[in-house]
């Protein structure tokens, strides 16, 4: 099997196939166009290579002098399905009745005819490999933006396990309202009474009304409600992914 190549092709539609003796016309799908063919006349089989088979005398290979121009895949499956099978007799080939004639596999030529430098049987083997533009185009996008790797996902820590474990033991629902423990990272948690200060900042002398006001970030005495608390997971995407993502 030789190397990969890519060959420019045309796309045909509305093509119909029969057999050479058949007067019925079955609808080929879609056909690409080859420069070049890998094969030739030389590959079929001739009534005298098929006479050294005996148990295929049923079978007809018509000869004509005309060059291999279509090759039939196993997208037309239909056209490839067995209506009849004979048998191969020891290292023999077989032979396989379709819609379109008989079809014969297997070693037409014996094990001796060809062999390549080492004494082992040689043979030729040819693959076509279509390939849409769009998937070519599809696979490009997939390599010069892959997303997954700018995803940018972070492991959980050991502060953010002990915090989800926190939210998920003391969630309840209360009233129709949904309430959580605080997330201490200690239990025996021992904060400075700081209503001195709160006092101070409680009333605005432009605003009539009081309001409280829950500020978990004011500290006194250098302490803080925030510093007492774990932080949790870091649940916001991160703008490299969102960039990335967005195409």
């Amino acid at each position: 099997m030789g190397p990969s190549t890519s060959v420019s092709s045309y796309r045909l539609r509305g093509l119909e196939i029969s057999s050479l003796t058949g007067k019925h016309y079955y609808d080929l799908p879609e056909v690409y166009t080859q420069k070049m063919m890998p094969v030739n006349i030389d590959n079929i089989i001739k009534e005298e290579e098929l006479a050294k088979w005996p148990y295929l005398d049923g079978v007809n290979i018509p000869r004509i002098q005309a060059n291999v121009e279509l090759l039939i895949g196993t997208n037309a499956s239909k056209l490839l399905e067995p209506w009849d099978v004979l048998n191969s007799h020891g290292n023999g080939p077989y032979a396989i009745k379709t819609l379109l004639g008989w079809v014969i596999n297997g070693p037409l030529k014996g094990y001796s005819d060809e062999r390549c430098e080492s004494g082992h049987p040689a043979a030729t083997v040819n693959r076509i490999s279509i390939e849409r533009i769009e998937e070519l185009l599809n696979n490009q996008y997939s390599h010069d933006f892959n997303e997954p790797t700018s995803e940018d996902k972070e492991e959980t820590s050991k502060d953010d396990e002990r915090f989800m474990e926190i939210m998920k033991e003391s969630v309840n629902l209360q009233d129709g309202h949904y309430i959580l423990k605080l997330p201490f990272k200690k239990e025996d948690v021992s904060l400075p009474n700081n209503q001195c200060v709160a006092k101070q900042r409680v009333y605005h002398p432009k605003k009539g009304n009081l309001r409280v006001v829950f500020d978990c970030g004011a500290e006194f005495r250098g302490n803080s409600l925030n510093s007492q608390l774990l932080q949790g997971p870091y649940l916001t995407n991160s703008l490299l992914g969102v960039l990335t993502r967005f195409r």
